[in-house]
């Protein structure tokens, strides 16, 4: 009885000291340091673009919320809706930490973004 009660005493003791170190605690981000960067919302004089980084987000137009999937892929940020799948290729480019510019690749259209969370 007693070889029982002595660790488990111990860890009584010692569990609380240690669980403060919890709370800091963060699961590892799916993606590497450039995808990274795109998690936030974004938004420029024509719409808005949430990246959250499980690889899903939306795209805010007038009135209209659309669902989307993101990936980084051969370089460039490849969106697929996920209503109807169509698919929107950009190249991308960081001017700085708050500035994204994206260029789409079927119709060279250019817009600046700017990181507001």
């Amino acid at each position: 009885m007693k070889k029982t009660l002595l660790p488990l005493i111990v860890i009584l003791l010692f569990f609380p000291l240690f669980s403060g170190c919890i709370g800091d605690f963060k699961l590892p981000s799916l993606f590497g340091s450039e995808e990274s960067k795109f998690v936030g919302t974004w938004k420029s004089k024509y719409n808005t673009i949430t990246f959250f980084d499980d690889g899903t987000g939306a795209v805010s137009v007038i009135l209209s919320n659309l669902k989307m999937y993101w990936e980084i892929k051969n370089g460039k940020l490849v969106i697929t809706y996920a209503e109807g799948g169509d698919v929107d290729v950009y190249n991308y480019q960081f001017l700085d930490d708050n500035s994204l510019k994206l260029v789409n690749t079927a119709n060279g259209i250019t817009a600046i973004y700017q990181k507001v969370s």
